[in-house]
């Protein structure tokens, strides 16, 4: 990935690109919300870093977008440790999020296999 400004969407997923999930600007957690930036961390042992504080979300720019997701999901799960004060150590928190990045991936794949059917096979939208 190229070197983004804080807040910049370059280096996100584009539309039409096989990872449909992309990195949010801002994540909503309880009733409080959480700015999401993409930026140089310049510390090769931090790829993201939640601050409780300023309620903010950094993800490391420099990396690929399935590590951005990755990274993305962990610092979520962080903040979630936080607002709900689940107690979870690091390596729960990383386990958790492996699983979710996991479940992402198959619900693309799932759905990338549902755009090639007609709509046979789907399952009905619900209003």
């Amino acid at each position: 990935a190229q070197g983004n400004a804080p807040g910049s969407q370059e280096g996100r997923a584009e539309e039409g690109e096989a990872m449909k999930f992309k990195v949010p600007n801002k994540c909503r957690v309880a009733a409080i919300t959480y700015k999401v930036v993409l930026t140089p961390l310049n510390d090769h042992n931090l790829w993201g870093q939640s601050l409780h504080g300023q309620r903010l979300i950094k993800v490391e720019s420099e990396t690929s977008l399935e590590e951005q997701r990755r990274t993305f999901l962990h610092e979520v799960i962080h903040v979630v440790n936080n607002v709900f004060e689940v107690g979870l150590k690091e390596s729960q928190v990383e386990r958790l999020g492996n699983g979710l990045d996991q479940v992402i991936q198959d619900l693309e794949v799932d759905d990338a296999a549902e755009e090639g059917q007609g709509q046979e096979g789907r399952r009905p939208e619900h209003p």
